[in-house]
């Protein structure tokens, strides 16, 4: 049986024109999902971080809460009143509280950017009955731009309370504390602001006045 030659050179395969145009698509196909492989890798690289800086930032602040909740109103007694030891500032905050390696101490807290290198929010801490003893230092934040303390209570006895600036040589400790942080990178999430309330509002060894509702002194 013989066939048609027509029929046998149809059939024989594709032409060079077909060639190139499938590889053309291919080509274009591996760009494209190469492209999208690339895009979902970056957002799941930003994705990651994102999630580790949010893991990171909850953990400083936890630290930083449980520190400030915890800070110890030491009455430091004078001639007409005295004040807690306690000492806010726009952007640093010293202040007492329970020793954490060493039951029944205290230690003064200071929380401020780094005098050597500005960049980091740092916690330096020392114990009270040691003042000459070199104070620890922990790094809190890398990148910091600004830190800023503020304030809520009421200055005196006869003002309502309000947000302020400082807090110094008080008779008692301001009811809320505000942190706000703004760092060097405005491309990374922005740390949200801390406020704490010190649980502890009154000295144990202070002779409280009912009149006046502060310690007067201390036994």
């Amino acid at each position: 049986m013989i066939r048609d030659r027509r029929t046998i050179g149809t059939d024989a395969g594709f032409t060079l024109l077909e060639v190139l145009v499938t590889t053309t698509l291919l080509a274009m196909l591996s760009v494209v999902l190469l492209g999208g492989i690339e895009y979902g890798t970056k957002i799941w690289k930003k994705a990651q971080a994102a999630a580790m800086e949010d893991s990171h930032a909850h953990s400083v602040q936890a630290d930083l809460a449980y520190s400030l909740e915890h800070i110890y109103p030491a009455f430091v007694a004078t001639l007409q009143t005295g004040f807690v030891d306690f000492d806010g500032r726009a952007d640093r905050i010293s202040f007492l509280t329970p020793d954490r390696d060493i039951p029944g101490s205290l230690a003064r807290v200071v929380i401020a950017a780094d005098p050597d290198d500005p960049s980091q929010l740092i916690a330096a801490s020392r114990l009270e009955l040691a003042p000459d003893a070199q104070s620890s230092k922990r790094i809190l934040l890398h990148g910091l731009k600004l830190v800023e303390f503020s304030y809520y209570g009421p200055a005196d006895a006869s003002t309502p309370a309000a947000w302020h600036s400082e807090w110094r040589n008080k008779p008692r400790l301001p009811l809320l504390i505000r942190m706000h942080v703004t760092l060097a990178d405005s491309g990374v999430r922005p740390w949200p602001d801390l406020s704490v309330a010190p649980r502890v509002m009154a000295d144990v060894n202070c002779v409280y006045d009912p009149l006046t509702k502060y310690c007067q002194g201390r036994r």
